[in-house]
């Protein structure tokens, strides 16, 4: 699992009691992880949530607003593959949902990873698992409405993530192999030098 370090609901806006942060703070949840070590699978699997209702979910502020864009930031380049999403459990849970890439903080270029449905739950409310299209970035966007598209909140427990830091930046053995040889051959040249 990997796990944003901040998301935001725009429109803003939100219950007292439900901010959005709850949806990925694992308040709700029925076990908690550690990001970039639990294992996705087995934690949602056999991880439930409280109804979001109750505690420990988010529930949209803004009157008669029932689509919500999470935009969510992972403070460094990941590569997701899955998302599980505990959902509500009466029609101001989330239905259809779609995720995108952002190319910067701005949200202002998206590159859509797919379009889902999600299903009203019954507590405990167990994860529904997505398919992502593989994708590397530092800006995700959920856009997410309410199965009662005519009702007056959007309510969502937890999100999680399957993926990993980027590795973009890292040397390769085989890398680090060569610079070691290289220095190993700037320490002979530079004792031969001295000795003559």
């Amino acid at each position: 699992i990997i796990s944003p370090i901040s998301v935001t609901a725009i429109p803003g806006g939100e219950i007292s009691g439900y901010p959005v942060e709850n949806i990925f703070n694992q308040s709700g949840l029925s076990a908690t992880y550690t990001s970039g070590v639990t294992d996705f699978s087995s934690f949602v699997t056999t991880t439930t949530h409280t109804s979001p209702s109750a505690s420990g979910g988010y529930a949209s502020g803004a009157f008669r607003v029932t689509t919500i864009d999470f935009n969510f930031d992972f403070g460094e380049e990941v590569s997701l593959t899955r998302m599980a999403l505990w959902n509500d459990t009466d029609s101001q849970a989330v239905g259809p949902f779609s995720l995108s890439l952002a190319t910067d903080a701005s949200f202002g270029t998206l590159i859509p990873l797919g379009a889902f449905n999600a299903t009203q739950s019954t507590a405990p409310v167990p994860a529904q698992v997505f398919d992502i299209a593989d994708a590397t970035g530092r800006y995700f966007r959920m856009t997410a409405t309410a199965i009662d598209e005519t009702g007056i909140l959007l309510n969502l427990g937890e999100v999680a993530f399957e993926g990993s830091a980027s590795v973009s930046g890292t040397i390769s053995e085989p890398g680090v192999f060569s610079l070691f040889c290289l220095a190993l051959a700037g320490v002979g040249f530079c004792r031969m030098k001295r000795s003559a």
